[in-house]
């Protein structure tokens, strides 16, 4: 099963979302929620809304997306 998650474009980057989504904090957040509620492993609509995300102004998250990129970039690089 897969679940469409899109921002509200007036309070997040979508890009900002992608990171905080994919970073170990969210990560640890979705598996607890998934693996501690039910002896059957699943994330349901409540346990997606109770996820806690960060949100710093659109400003501070265009910073952010554009350092994580350089970050990206820097890997992508040594991977060659």
């Amino acid at each position: 099963m897969f679940i469409f998650l899109e921002g509200n474009r007036i309070f997040i980057h979508q890009s900002y979302l992608f990171y905080c989504l994919n970073s170990d904090i969210i990560q640890n957040q979705i598996k607890n929620l998934a693996y501690n509620k039910s002896a059957q492993p699943g994330l349901n609509r409540e346990h997606i809304n109770s996820i806690y995300i960060p949100l710093p102004s659109l400003e501070q998250q265009q910073e952010i997306i554009e350092e994580l990129n350089s970050y990206q970039k820097i890997i992508e690089g040594q991977n060659r």
